[in-house]
This record gives C-alpha cells, sequence and structure tokens, in this order.
C-alpha cells in the first residue's frame, strides 16, 4: 500500500512532466521549483488560514503563475527555454524561502483533512486525469500539440505560439503544484530541498514508459488515457525499484547516480526517446 501512496502522490508530477516533454516537446526545466511552491504555499495556506483544501487548490494556482510566468520570459524565443527554466527556479528558491519564513514547515498544526490521505490522493489524481485528457481533446489541447509537433505551423492558423507556450507550462506546472502539495500533506512538512531532482525523476517515467509503450504496442498513435495508464503503471515500477534497493541496503547516496546512469543507458539504445527528449 506504501508503494501505491508513493505513486499517488507523485503522480500529479509526472504529468505536469509529461506534458512539457511529450506535448510541448520542451524540456521544462521549472519542475523542481514548481514542486516545491506547491507545498510550500499548501502549507502556509493550511497553518496560518486553516483552510487545507483552499491550501490544495492554491497550489495548484501557483504552480500555473509559475509556469506561466516562464512563458512570459520565453515571449519570442527571446530567452532559450532552458535558461528561462534554470532562472525560474533560481528565483523560485527566495520565493519558496519567503513564503515558508524558513527552510521548512512542520504540518503537525494543521487542521486534519475531511477524509483519508488515499482517498484524498485518488480524488486528486482522478480529476487531473479527468481534466488533461478532456483539456488534450478539446481545440486549445490540439493546437497545443500541434505546437509541440512544429511550433512554426500554428502561426499559419492565426494562433500565438506565445499564447500556446504559457497556456501549456501553466498546465504543466500547475499540476505540478498539485503533487507538491501532496507530498507535503502525505510527509507531513515542506522542505526548500524536496524538489531536487524531481525533473529527472519525471523524465525517468517517461522514458520507461515511452520505451514499453513501443516495446509492447508499436510506433501507432497511443490514446492519452493509454498514456496515462502506462505512466502510472511505470511510476509504481520506479518506486518499488527505489523500495527494493533500499531493502538490499543500497545506500541512498547512489540513488541518483544510478537514476542518471538508467535515463543515460535508455537514451543510448531507444532511438524514440531520443526523439522525444531532443528539445
Amino acid at each position: 500500500m506504501f508503494l501505491i501512496d508513493q505513486s499517488l502522490v507523485m503522480f500529479p508530477l509526472i504529468l505536469g512532466v509529461f506534458v512539457g516533454f511529450h506535448v510541448l516537446k520542451k524540456a521544462d526545466l521549472t519542475t523542481d521549483g514548481s514542486y516545491v511552491l506547491g507545498a510550500c504555499v499548501y502549507a502556509k495556506t493550511a497553518i496560518v488560514f486553516q483552510q487545507p483544501l483552499l491550501g490544495i487548490a492554491f497550489a495548484a494556482l501557483a504552480g500555473a503563475c509559475a509556469g506561466a510566468i516562464v512563458g512570459l520570459i520565453q515571449y519570442n524565443k527571446r530567452i532559450h527555454h532552458l535558461i528561462a527554466g534554470i532562472l525560474m527556479v533560481f528565483v523560485l528558491y527566495s520565493i519558496n524561502l519567503l513564503i515558508m519564513g524558513r527552510p521548512n514547515l512542520s504540518l503537525l498544526n494543521a487542521p486534519i483533512l475531511p477524509c483519508s490521505k488515499l482517498t484524498l490522493l485518488l480524488i486528486i489524481n482522478t480529476l487531473c486525469i479527468a481534466f488533461l485528457s478532456t483539456f488534450l481533446r478539446l481545440p486549445q489541447g490540439m493546437l497545443l500539440r500541434a505546437f509541440g509537433m512544429n511550433d512554426e505551423m500554428v502561426t499559419g492558423l492565426e494562433v500565438s505560439p506565445n499564447d500556446l507556450r504559457i497556456v501549456g507550462l501553466s498546465v504543466s506546472n500547475g499540476l505540478i503544484g498539485f503533487a507538491g502539495a501532496m507530498s507535503a500533506i502525505y510527509y507531513g512538512y515542506a522542505d526548500i530541498n524536496m524538489g531536487v531532482g524531481q525533473v529527472l525523476t519525471g523524465l525517468a517515467v517517461i522514458l520507461l514508459s515511452n520505451t514499453l509503450i513501443n516495446k509492447c504496442l508499436g510506433q501507432n498513435q497511443i490514446a492519452h488515457l493509454t498514456w496515462f495508464a502506462m505512466l502510472f503503471v511505470t511510476t509504481f515500477i520506479y518506486f518499488a525499484l527505489i523500495h527494493l534497493l533500499v531493502s538490499i541496503g543500497v545506500d541512498p547516496i547512489y540513488f541518483k547516480l544510478l537514476l542518471g546512469v538508467t535515463l543515460i543507458v535508455i537514451l543510448f539504445t531507444n532511438h524514440s526517446n531520443k526523439e522525444l527528449v531532443a528539445c
């Protein structure tokens, strides 16, 4: 049950990274900052205003605002998307500290949630999946997918690429903000360093899912719900492997090293994954 809980906590982040890497075809590095931002906003709202449910909504909104700002920074491609993401993470570090007033914030004094943590996780994840699945089928979502495939093509459709970039990054980081709030709720605290490496965790899950889909279903067009199901299965596998490494006595200090080496191997051995991250 612990592995299911962990997977549900992180799944909104995986969906957010999926929007960035798979739909927009852009490497958005804001993830590490907007994840912490969601946790900080939730913790502060729950403690100061005693409104945990409102804190969840504010966390998603804060993440979406961070994504929109990153989109504005990239206006007319004046700043490269990688540099924009790095700058935003740098700025969010100070903003997150200002929100919490300290490096970490405990939720021991936060009000009790109206339902169990597992129930809340299931509700939030269901809402995220329903929203993203519906959004990607709407005209705006289809334009976003077209923008990811060829950002110059949408100009001929009399649609501003800048607007689409802002919308896409807002959706992506809004989902990541949800994940930050879920993490704070589940673990009982928000910490300034909790977002380190989360973008690579999301990327690892997406690359592994892409590999499994290509092996099992081929190169055909895959429905989004199939993608989401595979992403959740792969997220569960990821945390199961982490749990296995811990159980056999592997020092956690090696986890990021192993993750980095695994990503390199996957990218070198799978052509479709090279195309996915060629951004």
